[in-house]
């Protein structure tokens, strides 16, 4: 019987890249530890043809993805915990290409470019803004608020903070709920 706790054993096995001759594949595989509430991502390369065996190439602790083939180099690219790394297909030759924290790229037609995504804080987040109100509790209690516009308009907004914040404080004329 496929149980949930036997689901989480199994391998998550997404298709990374495959090879510009159509020889091989480089694939990842997620495992997750849910005692540690973490998982752990490899990266494997494998013929095309079944002939040989999968063969792990990264063991870093945390997650190698994006995997992608570097056209004329013969090498693979890949991000590993967020840095962009180079390696042979075998996994021998690995280094790191570049301390940029990134979360994905992809390489330019022209195989002498990259592009990337990148988080770029472009705003505070909701802690710094209202920094009373850190959740410090797994407790919460639900706020609800009513917002008026335009006249004969309303609306209503639910937030969920720790119960241990005063908010009258935080919301000043909010109705409070538990």
């Amino acid at each position: 019987m496929l149980t949930e706790e036997t689901l989480w054993k199994l391998g998550r096995a997404p298709l990374e890249d495959v090879s510009p001759d159509g020889g091989s594949v480089v694939y990842s595989v997620t495992y997750f530890n849910i005692v540690a509430n973490k998982g752990n991502t490899d990266l494997y390369v494998c013929k095309t043809d079944g002939t040989t065996p999968p063969v792990k190439i990264t063991n870093y602790e945390g997650h190698e993805n994006n995997a992608r083939f570097r056209r004329m180099e013969k090498k693979i690219l890949f991000l590993a915990n967020g840095l962009l790394y180079s390696c042979n297909p075998d996994g021998s030759d690995q280094y790191k290409l570049a301390d940029l924290e990134m979360n994905g790229f992809v390489i330019a037609p022209t195989n002498d470019r990259i592009a990337f995504l990148q988080d770029v804080k472009y705003r505070k987040t909701t802690a710094e803004t209202y920094p009373a109100c850190r959740l410090q509790t797994p407790v919460c209690t639900m706020i609800s608020c009513i917002v008026t516009g335009k006249p004969g308009t309303m609306a209503t907004t639910a937030m969920f903070l720790p119960s241990s914040i005063k908010t009258e404080r935080f919301m000043g004329s909010c109705q409070h709920r538990e």
